[in-house]
């Protein structure tokens, strides 16, 4: 345990969520003072932190990208990331230069033709944010037609949904049911005009708002995600980024 760090993370009061010092906290338990850094294992540090691996990522973008600390790949003891705090360590001797610390951002492989690029990933101790995208307001209009005939953007959604899924629960496989695609189908007909693009956008601020459940599956949280529209929502269901101010 590192008391210089655990003191540095006390005194850090604004712009940050409960969850995130909690995290802040176990990196400073963790922290080496010679060395400058700290470099626990994705699976201690969520443990620790009493969250998922796939929250915990989420966590750790937000954190990096405030600031308050800083990745560098492969830095640590037996090639674990290596966690940093700039305010704290500077430039130090942590085996790496500050200047190669960075977030790591990978996309989905594109083996399939008809997938997107933009698709959420995740890969074993590597976090992966999301490229943000522009979101424009919905239309709750209904459909035109007899009601009957399956929505073009049906098989669309549906694998972004899987990826979705894959992203938030890896070792969990998700069994694709009427009732899955039934909620899909009901969910397209109230938002005629959403296109995939949007809909990536919501399921991104749907995944790093505070309080989700992980496992709740598409059929479960499809009829309330539009809420997520704009902004993370906290546990209160407010903006997150309300919530830091």
């Amino acid at each position: 345990m590192s008391w210089k760090a655990s003191a540095y993370v006390k005194e850090i009061t604004d712009n940050i969520t409960p969850s995130e010092k909690l995290v802040l906290f176990v990196l400073a338990d963790y922290h080496n003072t010679a060395q400058k850094a700290a470099w626990p294992s994705l699976i201690e540090l969520a443990e620790h932190s009493l969250c998922t691996k796939p929250g915990l990522c989420r966590i750790l973008a937000r954190l990096e990208q405030a600031g308050f600390i800083q990745r560098v790949t492969g830095g640590g003891k037996g090639k674990r990331t290596q966690y940093r705090f700039p305010h704290l360590d500077g430039n130090g001797n942590s085996g790496l230069p500050l200047e190669q610390t960075q977030t790591v951002t990978e996309k989905a492989p594109n083996s399939n033709p008809n997938s997107n690029p933009s698709d959420i990933a995740i890969k074993e101790e590597r976090c992966v944010t999301v490229e943000p995208l522009i979101l424009s307001p919905p239309s709750a209009q209904p459909t035109n037609g007899n009601g009957h005939s399956k929505d073009a953007r049906h098989a669309d959604f549906r694998r972004k949904l899987e990826r979705f899924w894959k992203y938030m629960n890896p070792e969990i496989t998700l069994s694709w049911s009427a009732g899955e695609g039934g909620q899909l189908a009901t969910f397209l007909k109230r938002w005629p005009k959403l296109t995939v693009e949007e809909f990536h956008c919501w399921l991104r601020n749907y995944s790093e708002s505070d309080g989700i459940i992980e496992t709740k599956t598409p059929r479960e949280f499809l009829p309330y995600l539009h809420q997520y529209a704009k902004d993370p929502l906290d546990q209160f269901h407010k903006p997150l980024k309300d919530a830091t101010k």
